[in-house]
């Protein structure tokens, strides 16, 4: 599920929409891992398999997208395991 936050006017004048990312996120697998494609494999195989969902049942995945005309410029995540959320 994706959700837009809103948008952030950043210091050059361009306008960046937010969205929060929840895993499954099949929609934002490839243009997350052409945005990070820096990383090595073992960081797209992981990011790849949470963004699918194959670990939603023990972790908890999500991403904060950043995106100027539709194209990714920033993104942060954070991964925490479900066992020790106090929810």
């Amino acid at each position: 599920m994706t959700r837009e936050l809103g948008p952030v006017t950043l210091r050059g004048g361009d306008e960046m929409t937010v969205k929060l990312v929840e895993c499954p996120a099949e929609e934002y697998v490839e243009p997350l891992l052409r945005f990070l494609e820096h990383k090595g494999d073992n960081t797209a195989r992981d990011m790849k398999q949470r963004l699918r969902g194959d670990y939603a049942e023990v972790s908890l995945d999500r991403w904060f997208v950043g995106e100027i005309d539709g194209r990714i410029a920033s993104q942060m995540g954070y991964m925490l395991a479900r066992d020790t959320l106090d929810l």
